[in-house]
């Protein structure tokens, strides 16, 4: 098995190296994590482009994003 380093991904979808790494963060692109390393399966990086670049798990569902509350209508002013 051979594993792509996110520059060798970004040179054959042609596409920048920051959005390689924004689909792997996003869960979209198949990775594995090695320490501090991401490599992408070439076998899995062929069965994500064959899908239409679709994620291949259930697991890459995208969560709403988390909303912080107002801080001033939860803490008391000190004033």
């Amino acid at each position: 098995m051979r594993l792509l380093t996110a520059v060798e991904v970004a040179s054959i979808l042609q596409l920048p190296k920051s959005s390689v790494y924004e689909l792997i963060r996003l869960k979209r692109l198949p990775s594995v994590h090695i320490g501090r390393l991401v490599r992408v399966p070439e076998e899995c990086l062929r069965a994500w482009i064959a899908t239409g670049g679709s994620p291949l798990t259930d697991e890459a569902k995208e969560e709403p994003p988390l909303r912080v509350p107002n801080l001033r209508a939860i803490v008391p002013s000190r004033r």
